[in-house]
């Protein structure tokens, strides 16, 4: 897997009428890529995705298989020694991710991308989905951030205007909840934008819904 460090910052929405800024105090190491079959199969020895492909994202995949992909992850004597600890995204690293250091500060500011430069949709997919990284990259260097499968994330239960002091084990103590970003294969362009999620339960899993991941130290 391959991982960018995107450096400590914020980003600005103002999805119902009220400005919010959200800031990052730490740099974050970002999944460059959704995690694919052949990646996630090494791990867990199971391929539930529909459309196969070793190099396609994995699909078809629950939060609870995720997180037990994570820790076995995490727990492999590589990582361990290394001191890597991995995990999904929250929603809001995911977003800053997305936004790249542009300043958005409404749903669809970046409607007047080329979205079929960046993203396979409903337009250009054909009904399934592609291997990772075969479109261009956002300004961060990361692919798919738009289109082949939605992005399962982690919602946190965090004081309002409280700043993230960055990507730790112990914050994810306060996940309230589940959401997918970034729309799949099959979505419309006006559902790859930031700031559009599908909400999702634990124990569900769909043909457009994926994952990538974060990698942190453990001692964070």
């Amino acid at each position: 897997m391959k991982f960018n460090s995107l450096p400590a910052g914020s980003y600005t929405t103002n999805i119902t009428g009220l400005t919010e800024t959200t800031e990052f105090l730490h740099p974050i190491e970002f999944g460059v890529h959704e995690v694919t079959q052949a990646q996630y199969k090494a791990v867990m020895n199971s391929n539930p995705s529909k459309f196969k492909g070793d190099s396609n994202p994995v699909e078809n995949v629950r939060w609870e298989d995720i997180a037990e992909f994570c820790r076995r992850l995490s727990n492999l004597p590589q990582e361990k020694a290394a001191g890597n600890v991995y995990r999904l995204p929250t929603l809001d690293e995911w977003e800053y991710a997305c936004r790249a250091g542009a300043d958005l500060k409404n749903r669809f500011d970046d409607h007047s991308l080329d979205l079929a430069t960046y993203a396979w949709f409903l337009d250009n997919a054909e009904g399934v989905t592609h291997p990772v990284g075969t479109k261009e990259a956002n300004a961060w260097g990361l692919y798919d951030m738009y289109g082949n499968v939605w992005e399962w994330c982690n919602v946190l239960d965090q004081e309002e205007g409280e700043p993230l002091e960055g990507p730790t084990t112990s914050g994810l103590t306060n996940v309230t909840g589940t959401m997918c970003l970034g729309g799949s294969w099959a979505s419309g362009s006006g559902l790859c934008k930031t700031g559009v999620s599908q909400k999702g339960r634990p124990n569900y899993q769909d043909d457009r819904w994926g994952f990538r991941v974060v990698r942190i130290a453990s001692d964070q």
